[in-house]
């Protein structure tokens, strides 16, 4: 009897001590909490009425209107401060996530995720997301990185004011903009990269943009745009544009005619000459004059149609080539067209000269 009662006491006793470690709560400050489980609450009313499980809460009123929300980590004046039942969350700042109400967030620098009703946004840097409301799943690192975004989804924002967005605006969606003061004014944009400082300055409203080096598209406001420089010229290096499969060398010209010939087919567009080892263009070919069939002009009708027109048939003419142009597998072909139906006029030729020949020789050889 004695060893069973002896038993049960120390079972009790493990239990309370199981318990007592389960419970604990470390707290300082005045009006600091005390209630939750593994909970630590540092500062003046840090935790006050926080009865959660795994919070860390230090710094005046860090976490003090904390109830059930559990594994939060709160450091600095009042960090996380209204926050009543979010889980997950580490702020770490003067005000970081003071009246956040969303979940799964890390909010580290004076003022930032402040206002935050979102959820998994990563904020670094003073001012970064201040004014996030609603707006989740967003990076945003650098001074004031993100400062107006209040809505805006799956953002990348590195750098002092990139995308720092404008005043009463949603902000835009799934953008990454890399440098300082990359993608500035962002409003309500959407799938656009601006690499670079100041890059994508000016566009607010534009999507599916691409803008690579300092300043490129720096006033480029329009959509489905690729700007390559390091300068804030309208004409980069490489220009183009995404809706019409089309790019520019040194312009930003991408004409679908030119001097009355279609040219929407083209791909690349091209300021200035260009060198080269080797050129290979696939091409139809011009052996078709061999054909038996083939209407080879008379010699006289060629010399015809030249004093008329200034040029060889099937040939364009100096006014046309000025206007528009030439296309090189065309012209190619063209040119081997003519060299072909001059190889058929020198047959021609030749056989003349032979027949002749022989006749003459048949002359000489009667006398």
């Amino acid at each position: 009897m004695k060893k069973t009662i002896l038993n049960l006491l120390m079972a009790g006793i493990a239990l309370f001590s199981v318990n007592a470690l389960q419970a604990q709560v470390t707290n300082f400050g005045t009006g600091s909490g005390t209630g939750g489980t593994n909970a630590t609450y540092v500062g003046y009313f840090s935790g006050q009425g926080a009865t959660a499980f795994n919070n860390s809460f230090f710094g005046h009123f860090s976490g003090r209107a904390t109830s059930t929300g559990s594994n939060n980590s709160y450091f600095g004046s009042e960090a996380g401060r209204d926050d009543s039942v979010s889980y997950n969350n580490t702020f770490m700042g003067s005000q970081a996530g003071r009246s956040s109400k969303g979940n799964n967030n890390t909010f580290i620098g004076v003022y930032t995720g402040r206002i935050n009703t979102g959820g998994y946004n990563t904020t670094i840097g003073s001012g970064a997301g201040q004014n996030n409301t609603s707006g989740g799943e967003n990076t945003l690192l650098g001074a004031a990185a993100g400062y107006y975004n209040a809505e805006g989804q799956g953002n990348v924002y590195v750098g002092k004011n990139s995308g720092i967005g404008s005043s009463g605006a949603p902000g835009g969606n799934y953008n990454v903009a890399v440098g300082t003061e990359s993608g500035r004014v962002i409003k309500d944009g959407k799938y656009n990269v601006f690499l670079g400082y100041r890059a994508g300055y000016n566009n607010s409203s534009g999507y599916l943009n691409v803008f690579l080096g300092n300043d490129a598209g720096y006033s480029e406001t329009g959509n489905e745009k690729l700007y390559i420089d390091v300068t804030s010229t309208a004409t980069p290096l490489i220009y183009g544009e995404f809706d019409k499969d089309k790019v520019g060398i040194n312009t930003n010209q991408l004409p679908n005619s030119v001097g009355g010939a279609n040219t929407s087919a083209y791909s690349l567009y091209v300021k200035g000459g260009i060198l080269t080892e080797e050129v290979r263009v696939r091409t139809g070919w011009a052996d078709y004059v061999f054909d038996a069939d083939y209407n080879l002009l008379p010699i006289s009708e060629v010399e015809s149609f030249i004093k008329e027109n200034g040029h060889l048939p099937n040939v364009p003419s100096e006014k046309q080539v000025e206007a528009q142009g030439v296309e090189l597998g065309d012209i190619t072909r063209i040119q081997q067209e003519k060299i072909e139906e001059l190889t058929l006029y020198i047959i021609k030729l030749q056989k003349q000269v032979d027949a002749l020949s022989e006749k003459l020789d048949k002359e000489i050889n009667k006398k």
